[in-house]
């Protein structure tokens, strides 16, 4: 276990968002148990994703702050990795817990979730994501990462209220 815990270390303080989810541990005060818990991270991971968006005017600065402190945040990375939660991160996707996030379009059935057959469109490609996307993320006591995402307006989440979440 420790061989992936040193790979994870040195990943988590070589990205971006890594770096970005160590400050934001770090700026709250908490203890690495607690960043640990998937719920928890969830919330960690979108706010850190949110401080470090491309789309925001100090985008560039951000990024050069937070891999700046990666070197000096590896203690608290390994911290965090250490704890037995930490494994539910890279554990592999239960399908039996999956929540979808549906816009305004309808029900869906897992018959209707597919894998696209084409090409992506010019939208698409410029998107970064599939027209028509239904979105699933593993469930984490009362929420998930998208909904996290949502709540800290990472990415290119915009919900209709009320949200509307299928257990798949």
């Amino acid at each position: 276990m420790t061989a992936h815990v040193d790979e994870w270390v040195q990943q988590m303080c070589h990205a971006p968002a890594g770096c970005a989810f160590l400050l934001t541990v770090e700026e709250n005060d908490l203890a690495p148990a607690v960043a640990a818990a998937l719920p928890v991270a969830m919330h960690l991971s979108a706010v850190a994703i949110s401080s470090i968006d491309m789309w925001t005017g100090d985008y560039s600065n951000q990024v050069v702050l937070a891999l700046e402190n990666g070197p000096r945040l590896m203690p608290l990375a390994r911290e965090i990795m250490a704890q037995p939660a930490a494994r539910t991160w890279f554990a592999p996707v239960d399908r039996t817990s999956q929540r979808v996030i549906l816009g305004e379009e309808g029900d869906v059935t897992p018959a209707e979730l597919v894998t696209p057959t084409s090409p992506p469109t010019g939208w698409e490609l410029y998107a970064q994501k599939p027209e028509g996307v239904a979105y699933s993320s593993t469930a984490a006591g009362d929420t998930c990462a998208i909904l996290a995402a949502m709540d800290h307006h990472a990415g290119d989440f915009y919900p209709t209220y009320p949200i509307r979440r299928y257990h798949l």
